[in-house]
Parts: C-alpha cells; structure tokens; sequence
C-alpha cells in the first residue's frame, strides 16, 4: 500500500498501485477473498456495495455523456477506485492499519514542513501566492493537510497513549494546524473546524473547550503574523466576496446541468466544456474546470445516480466507524479518525470538489476501508472467543 504515502509524487504513486495490483494477481489463489464477501455484507450495506454503485453510474454517466470519447479519459478514475479492496484483502490485522495511519501522519507533517518552507523562505503565504506544498495545487496541499490532522486528532481524543507519543502528537498537531492556517483555504479550515468539535466532543465540553481555546489562540497569533489571514476569515460569509459568488453561480450552472440529465449526468470532464453555456450572465468567470463543490460537481457530471452513491459510501463508512467507536476495543483511533475524515472531507467538499482529486481520493477510500477492515478483525475475534 505504498503507493498512499507516495501521493506527493502522483506518477509514483500510480507505479506503486499497478505494482499492487500485479502482486495481487499474482498470489490470487494465496489471498483470503473471504474478506470482500463478508465485507459486501456487513452492515449498512458495508462501503463495497455503494463503491460498486457508484463505479457502475460512472462507467454509464461516460457511456451516455455528450462526448464519451472525452469522458473516457476520466475512467482512469477506476485505477484509484482499487485502493478500498486492496486495503480490505490486504489490511487483515489491526496493527497494520494503524501503520498506514502512521504512515500518513507522517506524510502529512512532512509536507507541511515543505510547505512552512516556501512561507518562509520561498515567499509564498499571500492569496496570490498560496503555498502548495510538494503538489501542483495547493487546494490538494490543504486537503492532505487536513486528513492528516483528523488522523492526529483521534490519538488525542482517545487517551491511551504514553507521555512520549503524546507530546509526538501535540508537535504534529501543532505543525498540521499552523500550516492549514497559512494555506488561506477557506473550505479546509471549515473541515477541520467540524473534525475538532465532532474529535473533542466525544471526549467531554471540558477537553473540548481547552483544545478549541488552543487552536483558536495558535490561529490567532499566526494571523496577528499574517494580517491578511483575518480579511480570508471575514470573508467566509461574506456574500459580496467575488469568490463565494462565483461559487453561487457555480451551483446554479450545476442545477441546471443535473436538471437536463438527472440520473447519469452531462459526463465526466464535460463541466468544463460545457460551462459557458449554462453559465450565469453576471458569473465573474467564463470558464471553469469544476463546479467547486463535491455534491454540485458529482451531481452534475455523474448524475443523481452517481451522487446517491457517492453519499451512500460515505454515510456507510461513516455508520462503520461509529459502529465501532460505540462497541470499543482495539483500533478505537482508527475508528475515530475514519469518522472524522470522513466528516471534514464533506464539510470541505460542500465548498471544494475535492473528491475529484486523485491524491485525496486515495487517502479517503482507505480512511473509508479501514472501519470495514475493523468490522471483519471483530467477527474473527469474537466467534474464536466464543469457541474458547
């Protein structure tokens, strides 16, 4: 599973993935694909189900688009679909999950530092020159950012851990938040707002209260450095802001798209050839490549099939978690950071289509796999207890 903590480097990551999937047709007869069977009926239609929904609205939506041989090129969206299985047939025990979340902790630390690099010493920082980290675009910086942070807000909440790896975590926190600050992405800091009241409420108000008053107060002393950083902040409900409107004539253009063709949608990739057309008259960009935001977006290209999967996955996976955060027991801080991704993610994806980037999308199909691999540890455990 090398290929998730390579994502800085998208065209590794994708050599890494291939290489998977040959190994795994290669030891086909050796791996338990039990897994998938029992993972296809787990409850709340397991993430198997909605996943193999969505995949079949989205091989119809390029079948059906205005221009199939365009929306082609998108079917390499499958590839990255082959993360969530992979991790279900190979993630058999609970320590190795817990790895990979290591793993990508790390990864996102390690991307921050880069990208406190470029605000310091590479002059990016200002909104014209937002920092992007190792990635091509910073709103895929931010994301990674931000998944990384849940992932480091579920061993905080869950307080199990030695004096040691608490002050680890803090130190990543610290170096997550101060980062995600800098970024100037508005829809992240939202997400991540939503992943530190849901992480800490769990916890009880008081631990709830002392972590908020923290954040708050490092944000702050970073945008008294900043000054620029309070101007972003007013202006995420500010509807005169030039962005938030384009955004609102964005989910209009998009209405209009899922109302031609509600169920399969105009097509993947045909958003951006076919903006101009259902563009609003006063929308302060002719052209644009995605409708900022992951329901509008999907909705639009994939059509209310496609959306009704895609919000499908993301509830069962989110039930999952939830599931056994309530039963307890071993991998609780996986459980726990599967449902705050899975929550920030959303929260994000209602200003941002950030499902439609490949190198989050990966990070969010195992984060969404992992309750599922937690159920099948589970059913092991318990009829091997009952026997004894």
């Amino acid at each position: 599973m090398l290929h998730l903590v390579t994502i800085w480097g998208l065209a590794l990551s994708n050599i890494l993935l291939g290489m998977a999937l040959l190994w795994v047709a290669y030891r086909w007869r050796e791996l338990d694909w039990s897994r998938v069977g029992a993972a296809w009926r787990q409850p709340f239609g397991g993430v198997l189900k909605p996943l193999a929904v969505y995949l079949a609205a989205f091989a119809i939506s390029v079948a059906s688009s205005y221009d199939p041989g365009s929306s082609s090129r998108s079917l390499s969206d499958l590839f990255s679909a082959a993360t969530l299985p992979l991790v279900v047939v190979l993630a058999a025990q609970v320590p190795q999950l817990r790895r990979l979340a290591d793993l990508l902790i790390a990864v996102g630390v390690g991307v921050a530092a880069i990208g406190l690099w470029q605000f310091v010493f590479a002059g990016y920082g200002s909104i014209d020159r937002r920092m992007p980290g190792p990635f091509s675009h910073y709103m895929t910086f931010s994301g990674v950012l931000l998944l990384a942070l849940c992932l480091v807000l579920a061993r905080l909440a869950l307080p199990r851990r030695s004096t040691r790896a608490r002050w680890v975590e803090w130190t990543c926190l610290a170096v997550l938040v101060a980062t995600l600050v800098l970024t100037l992405t508005r829809s992240a800091w939202l997400g991540a707002l939503a992943a530190v009241v849901l992480g800490v409420a769990y916890r009880g108000w008081r631990r709830l209260a002392a972590l908020f008053g923290l954040l708050t107060l490092a944000s702050a002393l970073i945008a008294a450095w900043a000054p620029g950083h309070w101007e972003r902040v007013r202006s995420i409900a500010d509807p005169t802001d030039i962005s938030n409107y384009d955004r609102l004539c964005m989910a209009q253009a998009g209405l209009k798209m899922t109302s031609e063709r509600p169920l399969f949608g105009i097509g993947p990739g045909m958003v951006a050839e076919r903006y101009p057309i259902y563009r609003h008259a006063t929308a302060p960009r002719d052209h644009v490549k995605h409708l900022h935001s992951t329901p509008v977006h999907t909705a639009a290209e994939r059509g209310l099939v496609g959306f009704a999967s895609y919000v499908w996955l993301m509830v069962a996976g989110l039930l999952l978690a939830l599931r056994q955060l309530r039963l307890g027991g071993e991998g609780s801080e996986m459980a726990l950071g599967a449902a705050l991704a899975i929550v920030a993610f959303n929260v994000a994806g209602l200003f941002e289509a950030n499902w439609r980037d490949t190198e989050l999308q990966r990070w969010m199909l195992f984060l969404l796999a992992a309750p599922a691999c937690l159920e099948l540890a589970r059913c092991r455990v318990e009829p091997s207890a009952k026997t004894a």
